[in-house]
């Protein structure tokens, strides 16, 4: 029996490397397969970072690919969703959506502003790392936080502007729930960026969405401090996902 892929969407400002503790619990019952979005990482010459481009992206990558677990953190989740939607029958097995809002909201695009003011990405790295890391602080400096504002403060400000705006506008899952696959919810109980309500708030629209796991004390970015946690988590969804097919 092969071994099953995950293929996994990272937050907005980051890359695929964001994944790496939680590839590393998961191997080798899973083959991990972390895509780096359009304006992101390997993909940074990539302009035009709208949901639209980066779930069509993804959707070419999973057409590649036979049968696949996704899995999309906070703005990932949204792509992760909208790839998993347009997606052949049977592409797709799973979807594990990671702090990820129920629709867009009018503050993603003012977050855009004040990058598209300067031309730079210097004002918005150090409020956004309080914002991810929050009740820590950025100044612990750890290595999660190093690496965030490393990718943050490489990002091309043009992906950051496109990507808010493109992301205010994202409609949510009155109309996509119901062709999405067995769907599993995670949140931070400490998350201050996407709160354990909102993420729950997708799973009404979601017809077989199976549950909502709250991970205790993480904050947005558990993919880097709860990573064995979400490993035990994920792999028991998965594996019931697999058996049930």
């Amino acid at each position: 029996m092969s071994t099953p892929t995950v293929v996994a969407l990272h937050s907005l400002g980051l890359d695929s490397g964001s994944f790496d503790a939680w590839a590393h619990a998961v191997s080798p019952r899973y083959r991990w397969d972390g895509e780096d979005l359009a304006g992101h990482g390997s993909r940074a010459g990539l302009r035009n970072a709208t949901l639209a481009t980066m779930a069509r992206t993804v959707g070419d990558r999973i057409s590649a690919l036979d049968g696949v677990h996704l899995v999309g953190h906070s703005l990932g989740g949204a792509v992760a969703a909208l790839a998993a939607a347009a997606a052949p029958p049977g592409a797709v097995r799973s979807l594990i959506l990671i702090a990820t809002p129920p629709q867009g909201f009018p503050s993603f695009a003012e977050r855009a502003e004040p990058v598209a003011a300067t031309g730079s990405m210097a004002p918005v790295v150090e409020p956004t790392l309080h914002r991810w890391f929050a009740p820590a602080e950025p100044a612990a400096d750890t290595p999660s936080i190093r690496y965030c504002r490393a990718r943050l403060t490489s990002l091309p400000p043009n992906t950051w502007i496109t990507a808010w705006r493109s992301f205010a506008q994202f409609g949510g899952y009155a109309e996509l729930g119901a062709a999405l696959p067995p769907t599993l919810l995670i949140s931070g109980a400490a998350d201050q960026s996407t709160s354990p309500e909102q993420v729950g708030a997708i799973r009404p629209h979601v017809p077989r969405a199976v549950g909502h796991e709250i991970v205790a004390d993480a904050g947005h970015m558990l993919i880097f401090d709860h990573a064995d946690e979400l490993a035990t988590i994920s792999c028991r969804f998965w594996q019931t996902t697999e058996e049930q097919q």
